[in-house]
């Protein structure tokens, strides 16, 4: 099982998956999964169904044997007959995922230099600690984080996602501006060889 990271956190846990089987071993890993919200003949490239069916393999190390995923009406995941909350996460060779009591949400990039032609349309007036490229990728993968938390869409990266500079180079704290009320969120970063991860979870009262 290529887990390249796994963390058990109080308030969530996440993995991240290193794509390297063939796609007929991941369709017999996948044997054992229910999975209602989507099916291989929705994907048109073998990689992209890679990558779906190892965000579904890494949710699977975070949950007990039997577990049934569904698609919820704002095209998020949910767990049939659960009160957990699931996010999943994928890009080339990677796949992610989280489980929390919270609402979550997880990223999972591949650095490189395009991040700068679109910085514009993400970095606030709040946000200039984000200098260089990799900062650049953070800030981006707590942004669609905080994005997957909110869950219901329409948000404007730039304005209504604000990200703190990291704590420490280990923690942000995020809030999702909307009326009446905005949303805090805690942000968490961990960066492989290859791959940027980022997690969090909604929260206006976790200690750091």
């Amino acid at each position: 099982m290529p887990i390249a990271f796994y963390q058990v956190h109080p308030q969530a846990n996440v993995s991240l998956w290193k794509i390297t089987e063939s796609i007929e071993e991941l369709r017999q890993m996948m044997s054992a999964i229910t999975d209602e919200s989507a099916c291989e003949a929705d994907f048109k490239l073998e990689s992209s169904v890679k990558e779906w069916m190892a965000s579904r393999l890494a949710l699977a190390h975070l949950l007990p044997p039997s577990f049934a995923i569904y698609r919820k009406e704002n095209k998020g995941l949910g767990l049939l007959n659960s009160d957990l909350n699931v996010s999943v996460s994928h890009t080339k060779g990677y796949a992610a995922a989280i489980v929390s009591r919270y609402k979550c949400g997880v990223d999972v990039e591949i650095v490189g230099n395009r991040i700068a032609r679109i910085a514009h349309k993400f970095v606030g007036q709040n946000e200039q600690w984000a200098m260089d490229i990799e900062e650049l990728y953070q800030l981006w993968g707590a942004k669609e984080t905080m994005y997957k938390i909110d869950g219901h869409g329409g948000l404007d990266f730039k304005k209504q996602l604000e990200v703190s500079q990291p704590l420490e180079k280990k923690v942000w704290v995020g809030e999702i501006r909307k009326q009446p009320n905005g949303i805090k969120c805690v942000l968490y970063k961990k960066q492989t060889e290859q791959a940027l991860l980022v997690w969090g979870i909604e929260s206006s009262s976790l200690i750091l």
